[in-house]
């Protein structure tokens, strides 16, 4: 990197985690995310695009029926704001002249070719607003049905956990108390000083032990108690967030 867009962002070498040399470049750095954002704020009017499948040397076989066809091709953002986070998908909307749709796999496939000819166009066929809401309630759904796996998943590791610690504590508290009975009988049938104090001493030990592990127990269960309010939390925040769906960039497109 020659010249730096942001002071933020240091100039020299880069390289990836398999190389040895130069700053590691990786997806979270300010470089990575300043060309994210850049790309992503871009302006991009319509335009037609031709793929190069036959000169690419990739193989693609379900790519390989389209050759010589056209279509159109959305690209959406649909961001789920809430409190905690910004989750963003990028749906691609394709279909061929004869209104067949084609996955997202093989979009992304197409749109890896090389291009052998690019044209601004001055007008697109727009996704129509039932197919919007279709998209809005696709991926609300798959939203809504993985925080509910995750809640199951996450409240069932909490609940295990409690109460293991509740069995031990059960456990280790009634060993303690029954040892702490067996030492009072002792220091009410000792008959001298001596054997009282130092039968007294080791009931106090224990006493003491008895506390430490009975704090203890109460702090692991706050600890828990924390988590499973963290975790309700998030869900919470997951289903009151905000959702919106912003187009990216349109073209038509044919595969030669």
């Amino acid at each position: 990197l020659q010249t730096t867009p942001l002071a933020t962002i240091k100039t020299g070498k880069y390289r990836f985690q398999s190389e040895s040399e130069g700053i590691t470049y990786r997806l979270q750095h300010p470089l990575a995310e300043h060309i994210i954002n850049t790309a992503k704020n871009k302006k991009t009017p319509p335009a037609e695009i031709i793929f190069d499948y036959t000169g690419s040397q990739k193989t693609a076989k379900a790519l390989e029926k389209h050759i010589n066809n056209y279509g159109t091709l959305h690209i959406f953002r649909y961001s789920l704001n809430s409190k905690a986070q910004t989750e963003e998908h990028f749906i691609p909307v394709c279909k061929t002249n004869t209104g067949e749709l084609i996955d997202a796999e093989l979009v992304n496939r197409m749109l890896e070719l090389p291009t052998c000819a690019i044209a601004t166009i001055s007008d697109l066929e727009s996704v129509s607003q039932s197919e919007l809401t279709q998209i809005k309630n696709k991926y609300r759904a798959k939203t809504k049905k993985r925080d509910k796996e995750y809640l199951k998943e996450e409240s069932t590791k909490l609940d295990a956990w409690a109460a293991d610690m509740r069995r031990a504590a059960k456990s280790k508290m009634t060993k303690l108390d029954n040892d702490i009975r067996e030492l009072r009988k002792k220091v009410r049938t000792a008959e001298d000083i001596e054997d009282q104090l130092a039968v007294r001493q080791q009931l106090r030990k224990l006493e003491k032990r008895r506390d430490e592990h009975e704090f203890n127990y109460r702090l692991k269960i706050r600890e828990i108690d924390e988590k499973t309010d963290a975790l309700l939390d998030t869900i919470e925040n997951s289903l009151k967030a905000t959702e919106s769906l912003d187009e990216i960039f349109s073209i038509t497109w044919r595969l030669a």
